[in-house]
């Protein structure tokens, strides 16, 4: 029996969004630390924006940790942060339409790939909640909830992919990213639990997720861009 969930053209599209919204969130992000005035929580004094000292949500803010006022970065920041929460809504759509043949010839359960998306949409409530509000609360109990629902997707859709050749390729950029922000939870632990200042180099790991994340959204994007228009089979 053919099960279509997203139309081909549809599909296509949506990998156009995708790609664009990925690319252009990142370079949003890249001129957000380039208009960055300064100062962190460890230098308020340090000048313009640090790889391993700066935070996303510095970024996101109006004003600085040394008090600088940060009004355009802010605006680039919070534009490439909603873009790339767009181009992930938009990679867990697709997830769920992927054709995912296994090693063995049969394809792989549907449920795998419909629970990827389903809990990797709901995960990014918390985030567009987290982009529309600010607060310290958010650092306590949004952001790590958003987290942890967005490694439970990443592991069911990691674990389709890695059964599918044809899908090698955004597996392991998966299970890297999945890596990298198990980590981020860790040094992201303190400010939970103790409401402490998070480990220094949490904004390195931050950056380099984001870089992650980016390579596997463009991963599905490729993949579903060249997936064969074979109907696959649950």
């Amino acid at each position: 029996m053919v099960l279509r969930l997203v139309p081909m053209r549809l599909q296509r599209l949506a990998t156009v969004v995708l790609g664009t919204s990925s690319i252009a969130g990142c370079l949003c992000l890249w001129a957000a630390m380039a208009w960055y005035p300064g100062g962190s929580w460890w230098d308020p004094s340090a000048v313009g924006a640090s790889l391993v000292d700066t935070f996303l949500c510095d970024l996101m803010a109006s004003h600085t940790p040394g008090g600088w006022t940060n009004s355009v970065g802010s605006r680039f920041a919070r534009t490439g942060m909603a873009l790339l929460v767009a181009a992930l809504l938009v990679t867990w759509w697709l997830v769920g339409a992927l054709q995912s043949e296994s090693t063995t010839g049969r394809t792989t359960p549907t449920q795998w790939r419909r629970g990827a998306r389903g809990v990797g949409i709901g995960g990014l409530v918390p985030l567009a909640i987290a982009l529309a509000t600010q607060g310290a609360w958010l650092h306590a109990s949004v952001i790590p909830a958003a987290g942890l629902l967005e490694l439970v997707a990443l592991g069911l859709a990691v674990a389709d992919a890695i059964r599918c050749p044809r899908l090698h390729a955004a597996g392991w950029l998966g299970g890297a990213l999945g890596i990298v922000v198990l980590v981020g939870l860790a040094f992201y632990w303190p400010t939970v639990w103790h409401g402490e200042l998070a480990r220094r180099g949490l904004p390195a790991i931050q950056k380099l997720g984001v870089v992650m994340l980016s390579a596997w959204m463009l991963a599905i994007a490729h993949a579903t861009w060249t997936q064969q228009r074979a109907p696959d089979t649950p």
